[in-house]
């Protein structure tokens, strides 16, 4: 057991004797308790100021400790308010997040050996990640202004593995490693697959825009000047289908149809793609386009969607959520078989592959150091801006955390 006595800040970590800590509490404080499981310690906070120092370890056990909150009150008539999350916390949690992942990030950056050294020499490495990042995306004007800006040769790739620059797979001739050397085989990133998607790279970028901005009948007719294979694809691909809904998702929010000419472009449009799903044999983007459907056809059952509960469907990220998805069937249909076409991981570049290993390695030892309790790790968590403006401060002659 762990716990906070108010009466003279003791802090107990399985004893029933305690030890000095952190400043006492009494009426009108708010005191906060919370697991640490990055360094897998007790926290307690006080008036939303997270108290120093780190203190009462949590043992690893197999399955793994749970935690039931617990209060004593040792004065007739008196009572206490809880918060499990109902109301925003007074300590800000976010940000002890952000903070979190910031020293770990600060940790690996600063550690140094004859395998990382090689790597902070070579920065140019990063750029060439970064240009192939940009062009299995679809930015071409971004890319452009990447390559002038850092000079990057147009003919240049990154090295995922020695093998992969000559297209080949990553293990030897005549070696084979079962499921794993098939799957990263796909994962290579050759110089052949870069000039593939160099050659589409400027229509994929034009289709990309005219989605983000809402221009879905554009984007439509060049699919079927560029790629009309793409359109005919049996199965529909789960792409293909979000962009159609997405065109009638437009239309709807932008009063263009009533309800009769939306159920006559329902019909027209929407229910042979649905007859062409069912006639294929079903599996999980099968699945995933039928309930597609489904979801915004349920859009004519109301008058503003805006206020509807699927008032969702109109946030600008269902745009790029396309976008991305359409990019990648794009690299698959409009690329020769021999490269990008034969593959399921069409559109991950060496920048997705690093960020799957690194976030896959993060959940590993998530569960070997707390048993899979605590938040699991996100890939959205590294791609935001990290809070810094955090400093130790004495109160009460004890070190705290000022937020």
């Amino acid at each position: 057991s762990y716990g906070y006595r108010g009466d003279d800040g003791r802090r107990y970590s399985n004893s029933t004797s305690g030890e000095s800590f952190g400043p006492t509490f009494s009426k009108g404080d708010t005191v906060g308790c919370l697991v640490d499981y990055a360094l897998g310690v007790i926290r307690y906070t006080k008036n939303g100021k997270l108290l120093a120092p780190v203190g009462g370890r949590v043992p690893r056990t197999s399955p793994p400790l749970r935690f039931y909150p617990t209060i004593s009150l040792h004065s007739p008539g008196a009572k206490v308010m809880v918060n499990f999350g109902k109301k925003p916390f007074v300590f800000d949690l976010h940000r002890f997040e952000a903070e979190t992942l910031e020293r770990q990030r600060s940790a690996v950056e600063s550690y140094s050996d004859e395998v990382t050294r090689p790597l902070t020499e070579k920065l140019t490495q990063c750029d060439s990640m970064i240009r192939a990042f940009l062009l299995a995306r679809g930015y071409h004007r971004t890319l452009e202004k990447f390559d002038r800006e850092t000079g990057t040769p147009q003919t240049r790739s990154p090295r995922v593995s020695d093998s992969s620059r000559s297209g080949s797979s990553p293990l030897p001739k005549g070696q084979s490693n079962g499921s794993a050397g098939h799957l990263l085989s796909q994962l290579s990133w050759s110089r052949e697959r870069e000039a593939e998607m160099a050659r589409n790279v400027e229509d994929r970028s034009k289709v990309r825009e005219a989605i983000v901005r809402g221009d879905i009948s554009s984007a439509l007719r060049m699919i079927e000047e560029k790629a009309p294979e793409y359109p005919a694809h049996d199965p529909p691909l789960l792409g293909y289908v979000l962009l159609l809904t997405q065109c009638f998702i437009e239309m709807m929010n932008g009063g263009e149809l009533n309800a009769a000419e939306a159920l006559a472009w329902m019909h027209k449009n929407l229910v042979p793609v649905r007859k062409r799903i069912l006639s294929c044999s079903h599996g999980p983007d099968s699945t995933k386009s039928l309930a597609v459907l489904r979801e915004v056809s349920s859009l004519l059952a109301y008058r503003n969607i805006a206020e509807s509960p699927l008032r969702g469907l109109l946030h600008p990220s269902r745009r790029r959520l396309v976008a991305d998805l359409v990019n990648d069937d794009l690299i698959r249909v409009m690329s020769s078989p021999s490269q990008v076409a034969s593959t399921r991981f069409a559109g991950w570049s060496p920048v997705h592959v690093a960020l799957r290993q690194l976030i896959a390695t993060k959940q590993v030892l998530h569960v070997h150091h707390m048993g899979g309790t605590g938040p699991v790790p996100d890939s959205r968590l590294l791609c935001h801006g990290i809070h810094k403006a955090t400093k130790w401060v004495e109160v009460g002659n004890r070190k705290v955390k000022n937020d």
